[in-house]
């Protein structure tokens, strides 16, 4: 099993829920 797909699925998924992080917080600060 090749290994950079799971390594650019989990990068990607991680971005996704830091930008979902960095949004909810400024909803809430704005």
């Amino acid at each position: 099993m090749n290994s950079i797909p799971a390594l650019l699925l989990a990068a990607a998924c991680l971005i996704i829920i830091g930008f979902y992080a960095v949004a909810f917080v400024t909803a809430l600060i704005g």
